[in-house]
């Protein structure tokens, strides 16, 4: 995350100076669900280089409960190590892009509630279709990735 940048001028005892590397937002997404993946081609497609896609499947450093609340729905992860979910994650990732403004129509006040109350009504139907009932089991894959 810092950098040690020295400098040294005639006669002066060298100064270390951190500098930040500018941190990334981070968007969670499930790899085997085909319409995140579209919609994961669409966003790396036109988001700028301060947003970053994860697969969730690649994430093993992280316990298996995480990943199962990670793949129930969406996750965002902002640089200041806030954590976004669902619609408001979605809408945070977007942007990213030339298409985000519009999409912050669907944090309005008025629709808000009715958004977020579809997104979970579809991410549970979604989780169970692909994972089915019981809890999420994974096996760790060869191309797993330790990316945070």
């Amino acid at each position: 995350m810092f950098e040690p940048k020295t400098a040294n001028g005639l006669g002066e005892q060298p100064v270390v100076e951190l500098t930040r590397q500018p941190a990334m937002t981070t968007l969670y997404y499930d790899g085997l669900c085909p319409l995140c993946r579209k919609e994961m081609k669409l966003l790396a497609l036109y988001k700028n280089e301060g947003l970053r896609l994860l697969d969730i499947h690649r994430q093993w450093q992280r316990p298996a409960s995480q990943r199962e609340a990670m793949l129930r729905q969406l996750h965002l992860r902002l640089p200041d190590g806030t954590w976004l979910k669902g619609v408001e994650a979605s809408v945070e990732a977007w942007r990213h892009t030339r298409f985000g403004r519009w999409l912050r129509l669907l944090r309005w006040r008025p629709v808000a509630p009715m958004v977020d109350k579809l997104y979970q009504r579809w991410a549970e139907r979604r989780f169970e279709r692909l994972y089915g009932r019981g809890k999420y089991l994974c096996r760790l894959p060869e191309e797993a990735d330790n990316d945070p």
